[in-house]
């Protein structure tokens, strides 16, 4: 019988490889999605098109779950492949130094530095936006 794994952001960057690798492990790979991903396959799925034909995909949105959240392991750091989405910042200024060294571009812009990521949450429920130091986005060095 064959193992079963469920991917929660299987059209991310992590997900996309991780069903990658568990295919060859010979795993059943069930991959949830948001809607929108259904309805815009083409700017949604780009990143496991490829495995559409052999992942079995579950359109649903674990926002409504929270207590799911509290069973998950959070790995955190950094990392860069073909598939990173242009909205990272890491890939917004690979892009674009790129952009600058083909003269497409003159120079590099950068937003808030001072940013939060993974917030919404707190944001959301009124809380003042406080962010963890592990939590900010900043110009340190990713080595």
């Amino acid at each position: 019988m064959k193992r079963k794994a469920l991917i929660t952001g299987i059209t991310g960057q992590d997900g996309s490889y991780l069903a990658e690798f568990l295919l060859r492990k010979d795993y059943e790979v069930h991959g949830i999605v948001r809607r929108v991903a259904i309805e815009d396959p083409e700017h949604r799925l780009w990143r496991i098109k490829h495995l559409l034909s052999e992942v079995e995909l579950h359109p649903a949105s674990l926002e409504s779950y929270p207590s799911v959240f509290k069973t998950m392991t959070r790995i955190m750091f950094n990392h860069e492949s073909p598939r990173r989405g242009f909205e990272f910042v890491t890939r917004k200024i690979t892009s674009h130094v790129a952009r600058i060294k083909a003269g497409l571009a003159n120079e590099l812009k950068l937003g808030n530095l001072d940013a939060c990521r993974d917030c919404r949450g707190r944001i959301a429920a009124g809380e003042k936006k406080t962010c963890p130091p592990e939590n900010k986005l900043s110009a340190r060095s990713t080595r």
